[in-house]
């Protein structure tokens, strides 16, 4: 990892609200791994960057009742995080260093902050089972999320998980990579489950993760904190942002 300094990073925020930005997001999947240097960033924005809002994706390790206080202070008005499984098995298996008991407590902690949290799982890892991807779909069901992001377990060449699909037999010299991706349901890298039934299993799984993301949508467009942004932005710009919160663009 490399870091910038907080006061460069609050420069160049700066300059961004002297052009009429008003929120950004740290594209960053480190962000916050060190305590001191989250505490200088969000003291930077509070004192120099009135009006900002902006959001993160954070490790569920590094959430805490004081850091996320800290973070909302500061204007941080959603944040991501990354569970993959809902199995601790497979988290174990992918070094992932979370349990699914902690990421449901760090969900529950971002919610009563009023945060807007998203959170990101991953069907078909090699090992998981029917039974273990069940297990994250019940995760999903049971989260205090917002929205929620269902990908499915894509190797890149290069990596340890391609090296280790090639020695199963789950890739062969002729994977081209251009064919697959996150949402491809023809994709399968399990040694478990069949291709045929894996397609089944995800096709349900992501009906049921865009149904309940539409519903969390419409939620947001009746809320109070609604009402309060009308005000806050006014009516033209509400009517567009809340045509763009049902299509999700």
């Amino acid at each position: 990892m490399r870091f910038r300094s907080p006061e460069n990073v609050i420069e160049e925020i700066k300059g961004l609200q002297g052009k009429g930005l008003s929120s950004i997001h740290f594209d960053d999947d480190t962000f916050g791994v060190k305590r001191k240097y989250i505490e200088a960033l969000c003291d930077g924005m509070k004192k120099h960057c009135p009006g900002l809002k902006w959001s993160c994706e954070i490790n569920v390790k590094l959430v805490d009742e004081e850091t996320v206080s800290m973070m909302r202070a500061a204007g941080c008005e959603k944040i991501e995080i990354g569970i993959e499984s809902g199995n601790n098995e497979i988290l174990r298996q992918i070094r992932k260093n979370i349990t699914i008991e902690e990421a449901f407590t760090a969900s529950e902690l971002i919610k009563k902050h009023g945060i807007y949290t998203q959170t990101f799982f991953i069907l078909g890892f090699p090992h998981d089972t029917e039974e273990t991807m069940n297990d994250t779909i019940k995760a999903m069901k049971k989260i205090k999320s917002d929205f929620i992001a269902c990908g499915i377990f894509t190797p890149y060449p290069g990596t340890e998980a391609f090296e280790f699909c090639k020695q199963h037999g789950l890739v062969d010299n002729g994977y081209d990579v251009s064919l697959y991706n996150h949402q491809s349901v023809d994709a399968c890298f399990c040694l478990n489950i069949p291709r045929e039934r894996f397609k089944v299993l995800v096709s349900r799984t992501f009906k049921w993760v865009d149904r309940r993301n539409y519903v969390n949508r419409l939620k947001r467009l009746v809320s109070a904190d609604s009402f309060h942004k009308i005000k806050e932005v006014g009516i033209s710009k509400s009517i567009d942002k809340g045509v763009r919160i049902i299509f999700g663009r």
